[in-house]
Order: C-alpha cells, then structure tokens, then sequence
C-alpha cells in the first residue's frame, strides 16, 4: 500500500502535484465516495428491512431506545425494547443503527466506516415511540435478548421486530463485558433531596466500550474459556439487573423520578418531556413475573447459563429459553455440566451443523437440559444468518461475506426463527412441558419445511412439547 501523501515511503516531502492528487482524493474517500455510496444504497431500498403488516406475526411492531436505574444504583445497559404498537406510525425520530455503533462495527470488521453509513442514514423499520398496543390479561410476555460477539443493541432488530409481532415485548440488552463491536459505560445513578434518583450525566453514557479481543497466540479452549469466563459472568450481572429493574417500573409513578429513569431517548422526545419514549409505559403492560430469554452464539452461551437455577434470577427460572447457534465452547466443563432446567429450543445454521455434531462440548451442552424441546438445524444458512447483516446488502455481495447461505432467501432466517421462538416460549407459557417424542417443528404453521432435526431425539435429551 502507499504511503499517506504519495511520498516515496521514506518520508520524502511530496511534489504539489502529489499534493493535488492526495487532496482529490480525501476529498473522494471522506465526501464524494460516502455521497455516492449511500444514494445507491438508499435507491436500491438496502438496507432491507421488513416493518409493519410485513412482519411474521399479526402485530406491528414499536421500538423505544433507554435505561432504567434505581435509587443509588447504576443504571441497567443499554437496551433496544420492541413491542406489539397500536400504530405503525413513528411518534418520534429515531435511527436504525447510531452512528457510534457503526464507528464500533467498522472497527471490529475491519473494515472502512463509510461502508456502514447507509444504516445511520435510514430510519428504524419500528414505529418510533409509538403507543404499545393493549396487552391481554396479564400482559405481554416478556423476552430479553442477548447477542453475540460483535454485536449491539440494533444487531438482531429484523429477528426481535417478528418475535415482538407474535405478542412479545423483546428486550435487546447492549452487553458492556467487551464482547460488542460498541456500548457506552452505564452512569451512576444519584440522590437528590435524599429522595428521587436522578442521573445528572448525559444520555449518552460515560464513556464508549469497543470490543476487547483475547490475547494473541493463544486459542485453545482453555484459554478462550479463561478469557470469556467474566465477560459471561458480567453479562448475568446485566441479565439480573435489567429484570430487577423492569419488575421494579410499578412502584415508579410521580413524574420526576418517571423522567429520571429515561435514557437514549431522541433528543426532541427528551426537551417535549412526554411519555412518547417512555419504556416505563412498556413494561408496565408486561408480564413482569417472568421472563423468557432468547441468544445467539456467545449470547447463546449466556442464556444457557441463565436457564441453571444457580444463576438465581430475580424472575426465577426462565419460562422458556431459545439458543441460536449457541457457542459451547467458551464454558467450563462445570458449566456445561450443570442442568439448564428451563424449558430450551436450541436453534443450529447449517454451516454449524457439522460443527455442532463433532463438538462433545455442544453435544453435553444439550444433554445437560433436562426439558429440550428440539436441536433443530435451520436450512441453507449460515452463522450471521441470525443477525441484521444478511439485510444490508444485495443477496450475492450477503452470500460473498457470509451473510446469507448460498442458496437462503432474504428474510426467510428472521421470519422462520420467531415464529419457532414464539411457539416455543407460547407453549412453556401454556405449561406445556411434558415429555414426548417426535418432529416438534412440523406444528409450525409457515416455517415447518425451513427447519430438519439435528438428530434424532432419541439420542437427545428429554424433549418436551
């Protein structure tokens, strides 16, 4: 590669031609070439993101960005709350991806920033702010969501938005342990008059969290596990902290202390002060007495040790729990070992299958739940076929860096895995937990040719249905 200012590489003083030409071209890299490449990108409608009645379920679907914090506590992570709307209408202006996430993701993929600036140009594919649409009795359910390496709160937007339109208040939690390309320091929450909870730094946090890579030199599995053992702990951490938070919104009504509780809403919600960003307003419609989690990958991981009743979370055992991909390996063997008692769908890319089949640690990661309904393998995908990035470009540069299988079809993945979920979790919700046998994902209405067996489950573990 040349040298920045076309010198000779020996820190010669370029000539004014080269200093012409170097200048055409910053201009090129940091105006023209991001110009040029978000108008093509915006006219050929990528990224491409369903919204709306073109969801899997029958709901459209609102977003609401935020924090809730408690009196002398630190506030929870940062979290993206979708949920079944009364409108498809945005209340508010809101951004599918923030615009330091991407500086996060650039910097993980390394890979260039202009390449990501059409996902903060566009506007997110939820209704904004909008009203949540009146729950049943009880409430909607309740899911948090944990993501992989890499990865953020806007990541698995797409695959939240159809979960949320089945009836679920999906919960996507930023993990600030350093296993996501970005996330920003929760603040402190403080007293004021000895009484209300306030937050007096800025929304946006106390400082930004990139990802932390392992040491290098090193990746056998001891060491990874070593390495990714505290991230794991860090994120139960936030898992008990966010439900302890979510079920404490009903004691929370006086205006002041309601405000105080609001973080990363749009800027022109925050200086109308109402209610249109509230998530306090969300989780007050939701079944707070328990939560169902779903995770891909390292998510995965983190979500299978929540579903151990070591893992002692304010809602109890999870009601049900659903893992993508998830990666075994990065636990102990005692981990591996101790029993996931809660009700678990475990979801597998056809590129993992093979992975999966070989791998004793994935294979006692199973064995060790006590209630799986299926290890399903979902066709023609491929690991990130779970996450957003299969919707940002057109299918064959998305097959190119694997964000589509070869022969999968754009939203087909997000589509067929909430449906899956919402089953899933609708069931262990119902109490639908005894012991059977048989191809569970043939009761799926729309996505049953989507899905095949791992093995069989005679093989496996109890499976329930």
């Amino acid at each position: 590669s040349h040298m920045p200012g076309g010198g000779d590489g020996g820190g010669a003083e370029p000539r004014r031609g080269d200093t012409r030409r170097t200048l055409r071209r910053s201009l090129w890299h940091t105006s023209v070439a991001p110009a040029v490449r978000a108008a093509f990108f915006l006219a050929g409608r990528w990224p491409r993101l369903q919204q709306g009645h073109r969801l899997a379920g029958p709901c459209v679907v609102g977003v609401r960005r935020g924090r809730l914090g408690g009196a002398g506590a630190k506030a929870t992570p940062a979290l993206q709350v979708v949920y079944p709307a009364a409108t498809h209408i945005s209340a508010v202006d809101l951004k599918y991806f923030r615009s330091e996430a991407l500086d996060g993701l650039a910097t993980f993929a390394g890979s260039s920033r202009i390449m990501f600036d059409p996902l903060n140009l566009r506007d997110h594919p939820a209704a904004a702010g909008a009203s949540i649409l009146e729950p049943p009795p009880g409430g909607w359910p309740l899911v948090l969501f944990s993501h992989g390496l890499g990865g953020s709160m806007e990541m698995y937007t797409q695959l939240c938005m159809h979960l949320a339109s089945f009836g679920y208040v999906v919960v996507a939690i930023e993990h600030e342990d350093g296993s996501g390309a970005y996330a920003e320091r929760a603040p402190q929450a403080t007293m004021k008059n000895g009484e209300e909870a306030v937050f007096d730094l800025p929304a946006e946090g106390t400082g930004a969290i990139y990802y932390a890579s392992p040491p290098p030199g090193n990746w056998q599995r001891p060491a990874i596990v070593e390495f990714r053992k505290p991230q794991l702990s860090h994120r139960l951490g936030e898992l008990r902290a966010t439900l302890e938070r979510i079920q404490a919104t009903d004691s929370f009504r006086s205006p002041q202390v309601h405000q105080s509780m609001e973080m990363y809403a749009p800027a022109d919600a925050v200086a109308l002060h109402h209610d249109g960003t509230s998530l306090v307003s969300i989780f007050r419609h939701c079944d707070t007495s328990r939560a169902s989690l779903v995770g891909h990958s390292f998510g995965g991981a983190t979500v299978a040790l929540a579903a151990c009743p070591s893992a002692a979370l304010p809602t109890g055992l999870p009601a049900a729990v659903v893992m993508l991909d998830v990666w075994a390996g990065c636990l102990h063997d005692e981990q591996i070992q101790d029993q996931m008692r809660a009700p678990t769908l475990s979801i597998y890319s056809e590129e993992w299958k093979s992975l999966v089949l070989k791998s004793s640690c994935a294979r006692d990661l199973l064995s060790s739940a006590t209630a799986l309904r299926s290890a399903l393998i979902l066709k023609n995908t491929v690991h990130q076929s779970f996450s957003d990035v299969s919707n940002w470009v057109p299918g064959a540069v998305s097959r190119r860096i694997k964000g589509l299988g070869p022969n999968e079809t754009i939203h087909t993945t997000h589509r067929a895995t909430a449906e899956a979920c919402a089953r899933h979790i609708a069931q262990a919700l119902q109490g639908h937990v005894h012991a059977s046998k048989g191809h569970w994902h043939e009761q799926l209405e729309t996505a049953a040719g989507e899905f095949e067996l791992l093995f069989d489950s005679s093989t496996s573990s109890e499976v329930v249905s």
